[in-house]
């Protein structure tokens, strides 16, 4: 009879394995997609869709991998290194937060491009684009690192 700790290993190897691919492959290709296509590059909001989508190449080898690899080698990393599990953590919020935010700048985006007033029309530009894109990633990626520095403080001492 086989145990259910042996299903859940398997479980998590081949499910782990398989979103790690599929999710990988899928932010790859669409990141080749949006800087080679001439068509694309010609919107704005392809920008943050490029943003997001190399965040979540990012997200998928940070939070399935350590789980396929700790399913591999029969031992957790996050229990084992507490610099890993701090990090891991720090690496998923701000990842995932960051795409998200390229997602919704990227909504924001096509609604200034389609408006019919002419000054909403105006801050869809790429030099907007960038400034935007950029501040909000290094707002997520240095709230995440705050995190990390005050996780071990005691809110007594």
């Amino acid at each position: 009879m086989v145990s259910l700790i042996l299903i859940n290993v398997l479980v998590v190897l081949y499910f782990g394995m398989f979103a790690l691919l599929i999710g990988f492959t899928d932010s790859i290709i669409q990141v080749f997609v949006l800087t080679t296509v001439s068509f694309y590059r010609k919107a704005l909001c392809t920008f943050c869709f490029i943003i997001a989508a190399i965040h979540e190449c990012g997200l998928f080898v940070t939070a399935y991998g350590s789980i396929v690899v700790s399913g591999f080698l029969d031992n957790q990393l996050a229990r084992t290194s507490a610099v890993w599990c701090k990090l891991r953590y720090c690496l998923i919020s701000s990842l995932c937060a960051a795409s998200s935010v390229c997602g919704y700048l990227a909504t924001i985006d096509q609604c200034l491009t389609t408006s019919q007033n002419v000054r909403f029309r105006h801050w869809s530009s790429m030099k907007h684009a960038y400034q935007v894109s950029l501040s909000r990633v290094i707002i997520w990626w240095l709230h995440d690192t705050i995190w990390l520095y005050y996780q071990e403080k005691s809110p007594i001492t």
